[in-house]
């Protein structure tokens, strides 16, 4: 889905692996836009298992913002966050929670942007609520 502010494209992508952002992340690579992306991985165990590869691909986009794993049908029993994972993708920024992505992204948008949101959950509202400068809803 994609939709545009007023100075700023923002699209949604049901991305939850590596093997689905590189598509995404490599089209947008040769923009001449500069790209942030926000990401809700989807399990803590696939995160913990493809580590490497979502680290390889998010350092594509020009700024990352990471949202806390979205387990949706696990506990997590290893200890993983996407704070591992920002610790790895140089001037990452990772936020506990929707509300955090939103008012991240809102700081650091800016004219021309292309911003991605992928992954599983409720992320997109993040990209909703930039559009229409409300809080982002759990």
């Amino acid at each position: 889905m994609v939709t545009s502010g007023p100075s700023f494209a923002c699209i949604w992508r049901d991305a939850t692996t590596p093997r689905r952002v590189h598509p995404t992340a490599f089209s947008l690579d040769e923009a001449s836009r500069r790209v942030s992306t926000s990401l809700f991985s989807s399990t803590v165990r696939s995160t913990k298992l493809l580590m490497d590869d979502f680290i390889r691909e998010l350092q594509k986009a020009d700024v990352v913002v990471l949202a806390e794993i979205y387990a949706a049908r696990e506990s997590n029993t290893i200890g993983i966050s996407s704070a591992d994972l920002a610790a790895q993708i140089p001037g990452s920024i990772y936020c506990e929670t929707l509300q955090d992505v939103t008012d991240c992204l809102r700081s650091i948008v800016r004219e021309g942007d292309i911003v991605l949101t992928m992954g599983a959950g409720d992320i997109f509202r993040a990209g909703e609520a930039l559009l229409s400068g409300e809080d982002s809803k759990k």
